[in-house]
């Protein structure tokens, strides 16, 4: 049977919430399957979270695979393109990605406009209404 090597938790470990104080202070051949099982799970989670983070700020390598994916259906239902037009319209996807266009004046605009400005309105209705009744007392 191999064995399994551990390595003891530094120094400054944390314990989540959600970790049993027993488990905090066992030592770590003595977790149980379910401690051990939730630790390795949370360890991959993180690690696929990273690579996520990693795949979406490469740009340019999702350019690149966008660019094989392209070519490659391209060749498949026989539509005639080259790398250069692949290329021109992978670059014109990506400027206009994340470009903002103002929607159409509406009613329901004007009430989301009014929505995220509420604290705002009402703060000036308080004092105004606040001035006004302060003037009315005294005059």
């Amino acid at each position: 049977m191999a064995a399994v090597q551990v390595q003891q938790a530094p120094e400054d470990f944390e314990v989540s919430p959600s970790v049993s104080s027993e488990a905090a202070e066992a030592a770590p051949d003595q977790l149980s399957i379910e401690q051990t099982l939730r630790i390795m799970d949370v360890a991959t989670t993180l690690r696929k979270e990273q690579a996520v983070v990693h795949q979406q700020l490469n740009i340019e390598e999702t350019k690149a695979m966008l660019r094989q994916r392209l070519l490659d259906a391209a060749k498949v239902t026989g539509e005639p393109l080259t790398e250069e037009q692949v290329n021109i319209a992978i670059e014109h996807y990506y400027d206009k990605l994340h470009v903002f266009e103002e929607p159409e004046w509406s009613f329901e605009l004007a009430m989301a406009h009014l929505y995220v400005m509420r604290n705002k309105i009402l703060t000036w209705a308080a004092v105004l209404g606040a001035a006004g009744a302060a003037y009315a007392w005294f005059w």
